[in-house]
């Protein structure tokens, strides 16, 4: 179980040694690197920017898509 779900504070990535956070699981965490490399693949074939306002925004529907995959991929999805 991730550390802010089981309401350990302040959270903590027992992979990188930082506080962990949404946009540290997304775009910095060096456990999901594989997962993220493809959704980055992804993002650049479509001319998308890989930054967490993309990754949480509603302008690119597939990005909700993609994420979900992403979610599923790295078995964060059941964190949720």
């Amino acid at each position: 179980m991730l550390p802010y779900i089981a309401n350990t504070f302040p959270p903590h990535c027992s992979t990188c040694n930082v506080t962990l956070c949404v946009e540290h699981i997304q775009l910095r965490c060096v456990r999901y690197r594989e997962e993220r490399r493809l959704l980055a693949t992804y993002y650049q074939s479509h001319g998308l920017p890989l930054p967490q306002i993309t990754l949480l925004g509603d302008e690119h529907t597939d990005v909700v898509d993609r994420l979900m995959i992403y979610l599923t991929e790295t078995n964060l999805i059941s964190e949720l």
